[in-house]
């Protein structure tokens, strides 16, 4: 159910409760009584538990549409509130506890839960209200903070939707590497702020979104699904991708969030160079527009960690979602194709608007399986990044198996300028009305320092040795790029040089390992020879029996070059 259908609900039942209230007032029974006489009581028993679940977001200028801070504000929603309850749907947390747990979980004990039935079941008695003492539940910034940066002058988000999406570039500048140890966000405009992701830029993405922050009148610039300015059909995350990889994530942030502190020897690598990029959903339910200048915090430091942390992607971009399907599954198993166990501190999972379920989960060599992150109702606007309290071992030869389905039929389509539209086939996009399929993994690696030099140093060395050993020049060329955007560039070199071969690499594509195996060499370092070898059969054979004469023959050296081969 949407917010709006919940509002709906709620002022729907609120006349009738209310007037339940009303006549409870004329009864000698509604005086405070008390506490060892009344049972349950508000004043006692249901404040704190309020406070405890309900009151970042049922405050005044918090992210809800309506307070629970009070007898008199909490009593005629009281029947409501304990629907959502029961229904899951309150607090907000997607996952499904009996997949995992995790940090920081909002969800409801369920003693609590049936404390509260107990006392609205009882009359809902008010207790002793002016024992009551006023609990006040702003987020605290709970480590010393070295840097700051907010929106540079106030946002005012457009009401032409109830929705804003807004990417803004922070004012500021690392002129050398540094390592985040922790950070929170400040929301400003509190009750629009709806959720936050927050992304460090590296230097050779940066044009994109300056670009995009310059063209656009106003503070910021409108994107969606990622940090890039995206419109419909293939946007941001496409480019980075072709591009060689996704920008790191650096924070997080939806109503009840806790501050991102990373334990002792952790860091977030922040490139020299780079910028941070602070996307905000803001949400105008309930509540007027106003001016916001949300703030980032951190914790910054020069000094090298013993661990980095990384975020990595896992995607499904071959999505198949036709105009109608009430439940459109799209699967695909991302194997360990390298030599190395991959620790992962956290996940995060991404769709748009259709979304419905997902789930992933780790398939291990022997055939075991363990759930990773569940999600049974999908919802777009309480996306979040999940802690485990110990890190998850991805072995060489594990595999994660990723799940997201979609619900496209009439009566789940988006509003369109007043309307709902008919259903259409959707596929992957950077546009509202497109699709994603994304599972984000935070990697922790030991420290190494960045990169420096050529591209591919020390590969052609290396390929010759293999040539003379090993044999096929398009598997040793592969083989031996270990770099992730050398082993894209030898790749796409070979394609624009050997067009003759082009109908076996199609054959690849269509087949789905391609992806398949460029998303294994993102997410966990795979090696394309590896798992081409291993998940593509006669396809990946026949494409290698094309391409390797060529590239013996010298008609690539030219265009290999280019990538420091």
């Amino acid at each position: 159910m949407s917010r709006l259908s919940k509002l709906m609900l709620l002022l729907l039942l609120a006349p009738s409760l209310a007037l339940g209230a009303c006549a409870e007032e004329d009864n000698d029974t509604a005086q405070a009584a008390p506490d060892d006489e009344a049972g349950v009581t508000y004043a006692q028993d249901i404040a704190p538990l309020i406070e405890a679940n309900c009151g970042e977001c049922h405050r005044e200028g918090g992210a809800a549409p309506f307070v629970l801070d009070s007898f008199e504000a909490l009593e005629p929603l009281a029947t409501a509130s304990l629907a959502s309850i029961e229904a899951g749907t309150m607090p907000p947390w997607q996952p499904d506890p009996d997949c995992r747990t995790f940090e920081d979980e909002r969800i409801m004990p369920a003693a609590d839960v049936a404390l509260f039935k107990e006392w609205i079941d009882g009359g809902m008695a008010p207790g002793d209200l002016s024992a009551i003492q006023t609990i006040e539940s702003p987020q605290e910034v709970t480590f010393e903070p070295t840097h700051t940066a907010a929106i540079a002058d106030p946002y005012q988000p457009s009401d032409a939707n109830p929705d804003d999406y807004r990417c803004f570039v922070l004012d500021l500048d690392f002129d050398k590497e540094m390592y985040m140890k922790a950070s929170t966000v400040l929301p400003d405009a509190g009750a629009l702020v709806h959720h936050v992701l927050v992304y460090s830029i590296g230097p050779d993405q940066l044009d994109t979104v300056l670009e995009a922050d310059e063209n656009e009148p106003g503070e910021g610039y409108t994107c969606f699904g990622a940090p890039f300015p995206g419109g419909e059909g293939d946007g941001g995350i496409g480019s980075a991708l072709s591009g060689g990889g996704l920008p790191t994530q650096v924070g997080t942030w939806v109503p009840g969030s806790e501050p991102q502190v990373l334990d002792d020897g952790l860091g977030i690598r922040i490139e020299a160079g780079s910028k941070i990029v602070m996307q905000i959903h803001y949400n105008m339910l309930g509540s007027t527009p106003a001016p916001d200048q949300t703030a980032f915090v951190m914790q910054l430091t020069e000094e090298q960690p013993d661990f980095l942390i990384d975020t990595k992607p896992l995607i499904i971009r071959s999505l198949d979602i036709p105009g109608g399907e009430p439940e459109a599954i799209n699967t695909r198993v991302y194997t360990n194709h390298s030599n190395k166990t991959i620790q992962i501190g956290s996940v995060a999972a991404h769709m748009h608007l259709l979304g419905s379920r997902y789930k992933t989960q780790i398939v291990r060599s022997n055939g075991d399986t363990e759930c990773l992150l569940e999600i049974p109702k999908w919802d777009f606007n309480w996306q979040q990044n999940y802690r485990m309290p110990e890190a998850v071992t991805l072995a060489p030869g594990d595999s994660i198996s990723l799940e997201c389905v979609y619900d496209n039929s009439p009566g789940n389509q988006p509003v369109v300028n007043g309307e709902q539209i008919e259903p259409r086939d959707v596929s992957w996009g950077e546009g509202t009305l497109d699709e994603m399929c994304m599972l984000y993994m935070s990697i922790i690696t030991p420290f190494e320092p960045a990169e420096q030099g050529e591209q591919c140093a020390g590969v052609s060395e290396c390929v010759e040795a293999c040539q003379s050993d090993e044999g096929g020049a398009t598997s040793c060329l592969l083989q031996c790029a270990d770099d992730l955007s050398c082993q894209i560039c030898g790749l796409q070199s070979l394609t624009t040089c050997g067009r003759t071969c082009l109908p076996q690499l199609a054959a690849l594509q269509s087949a789905g390992c391609l992806e398949t195996c460029f998303m294994g060499a993102f997410g966990f370092g795979s090696n394309l020879d590896t798992c081409m070898a291993s998940a593509c059969g006669d396809a990946y054979s026949d494409l290698q029996t094309c391409l390797d004469p060529v590239l013996d023959g010298g008609s690539c050296d030219e265009a290999l070059t280019g990538c420091g081969l």
